[in-house]
């Protein structure tokens, strides 16, 4: 008896439940990207909201009839215009990033159920992801002297 005791209490130890992990987007390297954009946004707005608060304090200090009016509203709008483009931005990455981590605990739970878990995440989908990152942030006009220095640079 006292035998198949110790053999029991040994096998649960030495066999003991695998669980998933509760939160593995802090693995994915494509969530990680996206909260590093998240945090760069956040940034953005901040200096937008400065500078906006400091031309809406200059529209005060207008003088009537001088061109310096002129200046500083378009000062105002640009900056209104820009605090409200780098919102957007903040929204948009926000709602990105909830995704992504619904998509990552998704991709890896199907990972974990086939018992692949060690090859999660995959390296192609993130070789994929940096790619059309480039090319969305690549320039849309065409400078033959540029593109001429990055093929001689990677050569």
């Amino acid at each position: 008896m006292k035998n198949f005791l110790l053999f029991s209490i040994l096998a649960m130890v030495f066999m003991g439940c695998r669980k998933p992990d509760p939160t593995p987007e802090i693995r994915d390297p494509i969530y990680l990207d996206i909260q590093s954009q998240l945090k760069a946004a956040q940034g953005e707005v901040k200096s937008a909201m400065t500078e906006f608060k400091e031309n809406e304090a200059n529209l005060e200090k207008i003088e009537p009839y001088t061109r310096q009016s002129k200046t500083f509203w378009q000062k105002y709008w640009a900056s209104q215009k820009k605090l409200r483009k780098a919102e957007q931005k903040l929204h948009f990455l926000n709602l990105h990033l909830i995704n992504r981590k619904y998509e990552a605990r998704n991709s890896y739970i199907r990972a974990y159920n086939i018992k692949a878990e060690a090859d999660w995440p995959s390296s192609s989908q993130f070789r994929r992801y940096k790619l059309n990152k480039r090319l969305k942030n690549a320039p849309r006009t065409w400078d033959s002297e540029n593109i001429a220095r990055q093929i001689n640079e990677s050569q």
